[in-house]
């Protein structure tokens, strides 16, 4: 199909499937990091272990599926039909799930943190020991019956306005101004985005944040901080960095994701899970879900 081999175990990394035909297909821990599906017809198809994280499902039939111990970490599932698909364990965190059709899933002890639900439709879905911290959903979000979701807080600021106060002016003053001189010109940075920052598709920017800046988990294994400025904001943003050792080999992946940022706003993520072994980091992806 279109030049790929659909198999269990298969490499569909970064792959374009959009709209394929894919019903029933055994795609068992298949790896299909950051690949193209929008639109695909997916029914029934064993998707089991399979990494679909970065993966864009916008619009694909996905009914019946057995997504279970998948993960779909920052996909993009928008509109898409997930009606009685098999979810259990799997991980959907700040995965897109705006406007999707989850009626009757089994999502039995999945991870929906930071995920987006606005407009989705879960009537009848199984939502026991689903995680469910810090997600986003509105009134048009439909639960199943006698569930009660979790409360979405606002904090208010009381800012302080003094009153008017009467300020003097002084007449005017002849100020002698002297002729202008010729300087050389200053240099003015006039982009988007910071010095120091690498700038990725127009919508994104980032840099490595020095040592003192950041601090890793002690047993989350190697970690970089990178810190990342939107320009027009993001309803998610997604860093992986190689691990290379001391001769320039790759020997492991670290991986960090972080929710809404909005325009001009930054934000920090700690890439970890590499070895402990590992001497230096590789920017592979910095992606700014919109």
């Amino acid at each position: 199909m279109l030049g790929y081999t659909i198999k269990p175990g298969a490499d569909l990394i970064s792959a374009n499937l959009s709209g394929a035909d894919l019903i029933g297909a055994d795609l068992r821990r298949a790896h299909l990091f950051g690949a193209n599906l929008s639109g695909a017809n997916l029914s029934g198809a064993n998707l089991r272990d399979a990494d679909l994280s970065s993966v864009d499902l916008i619009n694909a039939n996905l009914t019946g599926a057995n997504l279970s111990g998948a993960n779909l970490r920052v996909a993009n599932l928008r509109n898409a039909n997930l009606i009685n698909v098999n979810l259990m364990s799997a991980d959907l965190r700040d995965a897109n799930l705006r406007g999707v059709d989850l009626t009757n899933a089994n999502l039995t002890n999945g991870s929906l943190r930071g995920a987006n639900l606005r407009s989705a439709d879960l009537s009848d879905a199984n939502l026991t020991g689903t995680a469910l911290r810090d997600i986003k959903w509105n009134s048009e979000t439909i639960w199943p019956e006698g569930f009660t979701p979790p409360v979405t807080t606002t904090t208010t600021t009381t800012v302080y306005i003094p009153p008017t106060t009467t300020v003097y002016i002084p007449p005017p003053t002849t100020v002698y101004i002297p002729p202008p001189t010729t300087a050389a010109p200053v240099p003015v940075w006039s982009k988007w985005y910071p010095q120091g920052y690498t700038p990725v598709d127009g919508v994104i920017a980032w840099r490595y944040m020095s040592a003192g800046e950041y601090k890793c988990d002690p047993y989350g294994g190697r970690c970089w901080g990178v810190e990342v400025v939107a320009r027009y904001g993001c309803s998610s943003v997604y860093v992986t960095i190689s691990a290379e050792d001391q001769a320039g080999r790759v020997i492991g992946t670290a991986i960090d994701s972080l929710g809404a940022i909005g325009a001009g706003q930054h934000g920090v993520l700690k890439p970890s899970g590499a070895p402990t072994n590992s001497v230096q980091g590789r920017i592979d992806q910095v992606s700014c879900f919109s």
